[in-house]
């Protein structure tokens, strides 16, 4: 494939293979389905060309025998419709149904049967375009017709269709490729958001969570002086024996903030520690 990573870069050429994705620019694009669309040239009764292009074909074998259908709405005086068979490497013995032994273009031919009337496309109502609904439409061309299915390959490139519909053309055949086009930019924040939840999660499991109440309240000491007297206490969520040296450490801690404010009588109640 021809790659350019950005407006006015180098061309450069990559190779796309399954399960080989090619990246460009971040985005990643992932080979996921192949096939073949014949290029068809459909002439409509009032020799006027409605339809010229490429047929995405489905494969349906492993040798590529691939199922077809196109829809020609603007084809007059009547809408035009054909389902049919391309067959890469066609092997037609007499007596035997016409098959594919080889998935190469090394024999195409296309056998396809033919239909006109509405299409049912104006409606406004969507359809698939890998089916034709024959329910509403009149046969032309089918193997069990008495015209015969359209066949075309190397040598009959062309046929008429049948009531002074118009012709159809096998012109030629191009290759497609399914594409899976990907493109991520949140994910290296949400693995980041990943890695912080994960070690918020370890954190709450591996360390101990405590409440600590404080309270503070003017009352005497026990010369019966006013004074401040600060009660706190200490509550974890199962059976925890560092608890009682905690509580030791913050009447450390209060006893070093009080003097370090000139305070030496610093009444504590311990009988409210747990």
């Amino acid at each position: 494939m021809t790659v350019t990573d950005e407006s006015g870069a180098q061309e450069k050429s990559e190779k796309l293979k399954v399960n080989e994705p090619l990246n460009v620019g971040g985005t990643k694009l992932y080979l996921v389905g192949n096939g073949y669309a014949p290029v068809i040239r459909v002439t409509d009764g009032e020799g006027d060309v409605a339809y010229e292009g490429p047929v995405v074909t489905i494969p349906t074998d492993s040798v590529y025998t691939s199922s077809l259908v196109l829809k020609v709405p603007d084809a007059a005086p009547d809408q035009l419709g054909f389902v049919g068979l391309l067959l890469p490497t066609a092997v037609m013995d007499e007596g035997t149904m016409p098959r594919s032994v080889d998935p190469g273009l090394s024999n195409p031919v296309l056998i396809m049967s033919s239909y006109f009337g509405d299409l049912g496309l104006d409606n406004g109502e969507s359809q698939n375009v890998y089916v034709l609904d024959v329910d509403s439409l009149t046969e032309m061309n089918s193997m069990m017709s008495d015209n015969g299915a359209i066949t075309l390959d190397g040598a009959n490139r062309s046929a008429e269709l049948p009531d002074g519909k118009g012709t159809i053309e096998f012109v030629d055949v191009k290759r497609y490729v399914g594409l899976d086009i990907h493109n991520d930019p949140g994910r290296i924040p949400a693995f980041i958001s990943f890695v912080a939840a994960f070690v918020g999660l370890i954190m709450s499991l591996f360390i101990a969570r405590r409440r600590a109440w404080v309270r503070a309240y003017v009352g005497q000491d026990h010369n019966g002086v006013q004074c401040t007297v600060l009660e706190y206490g200490l509550l974890a969520r199962g059976e925890d024996h560092r608890l009682g040296a905690e509580a030791e450490k913050l009447t450390a801690l209060w006893t070093s903030l009080w003097e370090d404010r000139g305070v030496r009588d610093f009444p504590l109640n311990s009988s409210d520690k747990a």
